[in-house]
């Protein structure tokens, strides 16, 4: 709003930009919301990004565009003259990511009853775990209190000497198995559930580049088929069920089970690895 009066927008004016921002989002959206199966092409979305910004910019006068570049360049210089918070290296950004999804599993370990009796914990080792995890909050949170930005080697060095600990408790049998469900996990979350993870683990077994593509192809076709089945079966269940009502109350029904009924959860995988076209 405070913008806008700078600028010397009308109220419709205003509206006629939230307008053209609301579609640019959308724009930038539709290939995370994208169906398996549909193709968004990024020289679509460009087009549509591209109109947004083309209706903001013709719902004002040319001394109301330059009063806005004015005002976007002076705003950009107050950004850049105040102190930023230092930029870390992917690499400690990494360390820290791997060693909070360790240290998230350890926590795990002191409630997580199933979890601790597929590792074969002892009611000791839980309670020196817990101990661990205690002093590891209350470093943190005196790390917190003393820094006034986020000091990313100290964390992961508090991080590391969580993890050193917890490997002293825990036997070496139990260090493994943990490692091991570590890393699965991380795989399904990298490459999008169980099937696409087997990927993941034979970057450890050797395969060579016609392996691996075959490996590839053959998980694509089995993930393919496991999905659209399971996607069948929901709908073909659902429709039993739903037919045991008198039929009156079908339609109902339907409607009230159809967001079930059409969610696939390769979806959601697809959003996750979907890059947005990059405007110039």
């Amino acid at each position: 709003m405070e913008l806008s009066k700078e600028v010397g927008l009308t109220t419709e004016q205003r509206k006629t930009i939230l307008v053209a921002m609301q579609k640019y989002r959308d724009a930038t959206m539709k290939g995370f919301r994208a169906k398996t199966g549909e193709r968004v092409a990024p020289d679509e979305m460009k087009r549509l990004m591209d109109a947004a910004v083309r209706d903001a910019m013709e719902a004002m006068s040319k001394e109301q565009a330059e009063k806005l570049l004015e005002v976007s360049e002076r705003k950009k210089a107050e950004r850049a003259a105040t102190p930023r918070p230092p930029r870390f290296s992917s690499e400690k950004l990494n360390e820290m990511r791997d060693l909070s999804q360790i240290q998230s599993k350890l926590m795990r370990l002191s409630y997580d009853t199933e979890l601790s009796e597929e590792l074969e914990l002892t009611a000791e080792q839980r309670v020196e775990l817990s101990e661990v995890q205690r002093e590891y909050r209350s470093a943190s949170e005196e790390l917190r209190k003393d820094s006034k930005t986020m000091d990313l080697g100290q964390r992961n060095e508090l991080l590391q000497k969580l993890v050193m600990d917890s490997q002293t408790i825990l036997s070496p049998d139990q260090s493994e198995k943990l490692a091991f469900e570590i890393k699965v996990e991380r795989l399904k979350r990298e490459h999008g559930d169980e099937f696409a993870l087997i990927n993941g683990l034979a970057d450890d077994y050797g395969l060579d580049d016609r392996a691996k593509a075959k490996l590839s192809e053959k998980i694509q076709e089995v993930r393919k088929d496991y999905y659209d089945d399971w996607m069948a079966l929901k709908k073909k269940s659902m429709e039993a069920i739903i037919n045991e009502l008198p039929r009156k109350h079908r339609e109902e029904a339907e409607a009230a089970v159809q967001y079930f009924v059409d969610e696939d959860p390769r979806d959601k995988m697809n959003r996750s690895r979907f890059s947005l076209p990059v405007r110039k």
